[in-house]
C-alpha cells in the first residue's frame, strides 16, 4: 500500500501545471522548490483543488464528518477538518485506502450508527402499524 509523501517529494508531479507556472513567474520563482520554499506552493494547490471523493465518517462526538480526497496536479490529499491534512498520493485509490486504514473506526462508527438507525425505523415502523390495527401483530415481518 502506497504511503503518504511529503509534498518536496512529488514536485514533478505538479511542475507542469499552467497554474503552478502562472505563480512561479508571477512570483519571480526560478524553480518549482523555490515555490515550494515560499510557501506559495501548497496554497496555491488548496486555493485550485479539486473534490474527489468522500467517505462518511462519524467523530468522536458521534458528530457526521466527511473524509475527503482532494486532489491538484495528479497529487491526492485526504482532509479530515477535525485533523491536520495526511500527506500526499499519487492516485485516489491509494489515497481512499490509507483513508479506510488510518480512519478505520471513525467509518465504523459511522456504518454502525447506520445500521442501528436503520433497525431503529423498521420496528417504530412495526409499532405504528401495530398501533394502525388496534395493538393487533403486523403480518408484516
Amino acid at each position: 500500500m502506497e504511503k503518504p509523501r511529503p509534498l518536496e517529494e512529488l514536485l514533478h508531479s505538479v511542475a507542469g501545471h499552467p497554474e503552478i507556472i502562472a505563480a512561479m513567474e508571477q512570483g519571480g520563482h526560478a524553480t518549482i522548490a523555490e515555490l515550494l520554499a515560499s510557501g506559495e506552493l501548497p496554497d496555491l494547490m488548496r486555493n485550485n483543488e479539486n473534490f474527489g471523493t468522500s467517505i462518511p465518517a462519524r467523530g468522536a462526538e458521534g458528530d457526521l464528518i466527511d473524509i475527503e480526497i482532494l486532489n491538484y496536479g495528479g497529487l491526492h490529499w485526504i482532509r479530515v477538518n477535525e485533523f491536520d491534512d495526511i500527506g500526499y498520493f499519487t492516485s485516489e485509490e491509494a489515497a481512499e485506502a490509507h483513508a479506510g486504514m488510518e480512519y478505520e473506526d471513525l467509518i465504523d462508527a459511522y456504518d454502525n450508527y447506520e445500521e442501528y438507525e436503520e433497525d431503529s425505523e423498521e420496528e417504530n415502523e412495526l409499532a405504528e402499524d401495530e398501533e394502525d390495527d388496534g395493538g393487533q401483530p403486523s403480518d408484516r415481518t
